[in-house]
């Protein structure tokens, strides 16, 4: 037989026998009504059904990792360096944007330039999307349909804001009608971090099995941020860096179980000359939790290691710090934003970090707008394109001043 023709047929034939066996196991109880097994042939299987087929062994078959792993180095052989939406590097994995919701950009976009409209006379209001590790790494990443071109988005999004970017579109056709089509933000300062993350993209920005940003990536973009704030950036030689966990396997994994390179190593950034944190308290609607620290320990080695940056997303968290500079920012952001307040923290005397996915109205009474000193809004652009929290959320902030 053709060398050649090897590897897809071992494949069809292990992805039949799983089939048999799926069919035959007893499934597992549920008070859900199960899917039947998809009547697909093996190779359709591969190439579209991975996720649903991948559902189907995990409930029908005791220990069905193993399967699911199986199958999915099958896949790649067999379909290329893609499972479902995340691609398959040499030495890492990365999450695949899709086409951005037209709708959703939108709104949210309308949603920011209400709240400057609002604001933005009194208060220095900053705005800033940052590319995922897909746009990052772009030269490594196969040929595929439906891939959003992140820095011509992030580039129309910006439109004619008041601080001009080192940004270029790399599709001229795409820049011609995103603007419209997606909005765009009106006297805010847009701050550009794509330049600085593309620029040091050798190093680790991004963990290899999860897609999020490292402390690394993190602290690139703040030199970034603070520069086009009017603050002046802390020296790398300043912080202690502590390897909190070196076998960290993220969500990509957790959505492959396929490796690529090592697993990813946790870095915590904590200020040399002296701690800078005087307490932390997190709000779940209106019960709060103080801390006297913004890293969580007790979240490593676990599958939400994440968390290790503030804890669990909740909706309103308060950093104050030992800083009396007199200024207080006001953060609007997501996931990204956490590992950014190792950072950011040094420069104010507080910090209210709002995650509006995770916001509730009974906590209207924690945000004045007014009562800060700068505004900044930071997202990943893989959030800001999806998640309508900011278009149902923002326009409720500070409410309760005008009342």
């Amino acid at each position: 037989m053709n060398k050649k023709m090897i590897s897809p047929v071992m494949g069809c034939i292990l992805s039949l026998t799983l089939g048999v066996l799926a069919l035959v196991w007893p499934q597992k109880p549920s008070a859900e009504p199960q899917a039947s097994v998809p009547a697909s042939s093996a190779l359709e299987l591969h190439k579209n059904k991975i996720s649903r087929w991948n559902q189907t062994l995990q409930n029908r078959l005791p220990g069905s990792q193993f399967f699911i792993q199986a199958n999915n180095h099958l896949s790649l052989l067999i379909s290329g360096p893609k499972i479902d939406q995340v691609f398959c590097l040499k030495d890492r994995l990365v999450e695949n944007i899709g086409a951005a919701n037209p709708i959703t950009a939108r709104r949210n976009t309308e949603a920011v330039n209400q709240f400057v409209s609002r604001y933005g006379e009194d208060i220095p209001i900053y705005f800033s999307l940052v590319p995922s590790a897909q746009e990052v790494y772009r030269e490594q990443m196969p040929d595929a349909p439906n891939v959003l071109d992140q820095t011509s988005f992030i580039t129309n999004i910006y439109g004619d804001s008041k601080q001009n970017t080192s940004l270029s579109s790399n599709n001229s056709a795409y820049s011609k009608t995103a603007a419209s089509d997606y909005g765009a933000l009106q006297d805010v300062s847009a701050i550009d971090v794509h330049t600085a993350l593309l620029a040091n993209q050798k190093q680790d920005l991004y963990y290899h099995t999860d897609s999020n940003w490292t402390s690394l990536g993190a602290y690139t973009a703040y030199g970034s941020l603070v520069t086009s704030m009017g603050l002046s950036a802390i020296s790398s030689d300043s912080f202690n860096i502590e390897h909190v966990q070196y076998d960290y396997l993220g969500n990509l994994y957790q959505k492959t179980l396929v490796r690529k390179g090592s697993p990813d190593r946790i870095d915590l950034y904590t200020y040399a000359p002296n701690t800078v944190i005087d307490r932390v308290i997190r709000y779940e609607g209106t019960k709060s939790q103080t801390s006297s620290s913004m890293y969580y320990y007790e979240m490593l080695n676990t599958p939400n290691a994440m968390d290790v940056f503030l804890g669990q997303d909740c909706g309103v968290t308060k950093i104050h710090t030992t800083i009396d500079t007199g200024q207080d920012l006001l953060l609007f952001g997501d996931e990204y934003a956490k590992p950014l307040l190792q950072f950011l923290s040094l420069h104010y005397r507080s910090i209210t970090f709002v995650n509006l996915s995770k916001y509730t109205d009974d906590q209207a009474s924690l945000i004045k707008p007014a009562d800060y000193d700068t505004i900044l809004f930071l997202y990943q652009v893989k959030n800001y394109i999806s998640d309508i929290s900011v278009a149902a959320r923002l326009p409720n902030i500070g409410e309760t001043e005008n009342s």
